[in-house]
């Protein structure tokens, strides 16, 4: 892959276990989809984690994207005993 023509993001998702159990094989799930029907630039899916309760955890999903393409960022967060919550972010340009 030409390092030049594509642009590395790291996705960061935080996440605190509020609840009073174990919040187990956590994943998180992380796209880059195009405004074109269909197509996804980037996808991948983290290791699996456990999570205490009362505890904290950051995963990291590194991505890479063409520059100068339009895209949007899913983030869809998974597990064991741990409500799924989906985030979409709006659509943007990076240019440099």
């Amino acid at each position: 892959m030409d390092n030049s023509y594509y642009y590395s993001y790291k996705i960061t998702v935080p996440l605190e276990n509020e609840g009073t159990a174990t919040a187990e094989n956590l994943r998180v799930y992380a796209m880059f989809d195009s405004t074109e029907e269909g197509k996804v630039w980037a996808q991948d899916i983290s290791e699996s984690y456990d999570l205490d309760p009362g505890h904290r955890l950051e995963i990291v999903v590194p991505l890479s994207v063409p520059r100068g393409v339009y895209v949007r960022a899913h983030i869809i967060i998974s597990g064991d005993n741990f409500l799924q919550q989906k985030y979409t972010s709006s659509v943007w340009k990076y240019m440099t």
